[in-house]
């Protein structure tokens, strides 16, 4: 993406657009809000308190009957006088200034300071050879190849069946035990298999999808 021009990660605020996930979340601080040093917040009218004390008396008074606490943590680097609701913020925020990078790709010696720029890099390791697509784990992508290779390893132990995935077996397994899974909305039948349903719904709807070619009927 980078080399392509491709900007995929594009900010809600105001619209500009970054080639990689990480610079995103960097340039999102910059519309961050900027808190007073009253880091205690009422959650229904956004007024602020010095201390606990006074936002509870506020609440008390002003919200009888809701209450809740808005803590705003200030980032101490040097230089950043920034300011964030939840601890877990700050900490996210704190990457940019000590260039940590806590997030390792289990394939390569590549490590990366957030967990979603890690696993968009995690899918080049997880690229179809077949038609070049990228899958999130390699459980997926070996899933997939089977639509190219026609490779279909689960097979059914009463007939000849064979299927690309076990959620595909288990549901023709059905058949062989009775367990009529396909329910009517209509009425109170039920079928074994989906399209049984899907011809039976006809009845209700009035389709006729097949038509004479002598008659037209």
């Amino acid at each position: 993406r980078i080399h392509n021009g491709e900007k995929p990660y594009k900010c809600s605020i105001c619209g500009e657009a970054f080639s990689q996930s990480s610079l995103l979340i960097t340039h999102m601080i910059t519309h961050t809000e900027e808190f007073e040093d009253n880091p205690y917040q009422c959650s229904q009218c956004n007024e602020e308190f010095d201390d606990n004390d006074a936002l509870q008396k506020h609440l008390k008074g002003k919200h009888p009957r809701k209450g809740g606490i808005k803590r705003s943590f200030r980032c101490r680097m040097k230089g950043c006088k920034m300011r964030f609701v939840g601890k877990a913020n700050l900490l996210r925020h704190k990457e940019v200034h000590t260039g940590k990078k806590l997030y390792r790709c289990s394939d390569c010696e590549m490590s990366f300071s957030d967990k979603l720029t890690r696993n968009n890099h995690a899918r080049i390791h997880n690229k179809c050879g077949y038609c070049e697509k990228y899958f999130k784990t390699k459980s997926i992508l070996k899933n997939h190849i089977t639509v190219h290779t026609g490779d279909r390893p689960f097979k059914c132990d009463q007939c000849d069946k064979t299927f690309l995935d076990i959620s595909h077996l288990n549901t023709h397994m059905k058949i062989h035990i009775g367990e009529k899974t396909y329910k009517c909305t209509q009425c109170d039948k039920a079928f074994l298999e989906n399209h049984q349903l899907k011809k039976h719904l006809r009845v209700h709807s009035g389709e006729k999808p097949f038509q004479c070619i002598h008659c037209q009927r």
